[in-house]
């Protein structure tokens, strides 16, 4: 004890940076969110590429680096409906579901068209079966009654 103050009084009067990030933490955490935003947005486009995680991990990093960014996501018109049912628990409309499937088999089988080597086109079909049942086996959600 250092003049009669015990060490959690001590460690009381340290300001703490939890509430404010630093200049750097921000910028890294910007850099992480906008990376995993774009790569989300190919995820749309890519197969192979998981939109899910990588929209997330971007709403994560904003939240903390850039609250505005955060919130334009979360009410973007491409995602924000899925962050707010992803967040709430609700599940993925039926429509969502087909829509995302369709497009999933369209990516795979032009994929497949394109590709030469007989194990690749048969990794990209076992992809596309598992991303598949991925998706069915998420919560639908219910239309209003």
């Amino acid at each position: 004890m250092i003049s009669g103050k015990s060490k959690t009084s001590q460690r009381a009067d340290i300001p703490t940076t939890a509430a404010r990030p630093s200049r750097f933490k921000k910028l890294l955490l910007n850099v992480a969110g906008f990376t995993a935003l774009a790569l989300g947005t190919l995820g749309i486009f890519l197969p192979l590429l998981p939109t899910t995680p990588f929209v997330l991990l971007a709403v994560i990093c904003f939240s903390t680096a850039n609250p505005g960014m955060a919130a334009r996501l979360r009410k973007s018109r491409l995602f924000g409906g899925y962050l707010e049912n992803w967040y709430m628990g609700t599940g993925v409309s039926r429509a969502y579901k087909i829509k995302v499937i369709l497009f999933l088999w369209a990516g795979i089988g032009s994929s497949i068209y394109i590709v030469q080597p007989v194990w690749l086109m048969a990794l990209l079909g076992l992809i596309g079966v598992c991303v598949t049942v991925h998706i069915l086996s998420l919560k639908t959600k219910r239309p209003p009654a």
